[in-house]
């Protein structure tokens, strides 16, 4: 290609139909407890009302504190593939397991990819199996602006 535009809404729109994959493979409501870091980078590509159209009524964010009072059936983590965060995971399934949430059904989708230490990490805690899904979002490039995009891969330039 020379001399040509190169059109970043593509970027944008293969995301979210792949979002809209993921979110309509979830029948009724849902809860998505964000790894902060992506909440950011995850409002360009979907804001509220479009996850609020595809059943999403609650979010919340990944820590090592109990999730807020809910009662929604399907509760989908996102998060990035780092053994902190698959900590917080546990703990926040462990204290919702307690509060009678057994009847919950937990996803775990990592962005952006799944890695062999994190499956390990939940293996050991004992989690694992407590998914009713584990899925990857390819989410590398953002779309910021018509001519700007955000490479999502932190640790690429170490």
């Amino acid at each position: 290609m020379t001399g040509g535009k190169v059109d970043l809404t593509l970027i944008r729109e293969s995301t979210r139909i792949d979002l809209v994959k993921l979110l309509e493979s979830i029948p009724g409501p849902k809860a998505i407890v964000w790894d902060e870091q992506l909440a950011g980078a995850f409002g360009h590509v979907a804001d509220f009302a479009f996850l609020r159209a595809h059943d999403v009524t609650k979010m919340f964010y990944i820590s090592p504190n109990k999730l807020p009072q809910n009662t929604v059936q399907h509760v989908i983590f996102f998060s990035r593939p780092q053994t902190q965060l698959m900590d917080n995971i546990n703990k926040q399934i462990r204290m919702e397991e307690l509060q009678g949430g057994s009847g919950k059904e937990y996803h775990l989708w990592l962005v952006p990819r799944l890695t062999l230490l994190c499956e390990r990490r939940l293996q050991e805690h004992g989690v694992y199996g407590t998914f009713t899904a584990v899925k990857e979002l390819p989410l590398l490039l953002v779309r910021l602006e018509s001519d700007l995009v955000s490479m999502e891969l932190p640790l690429c330039f170490r």
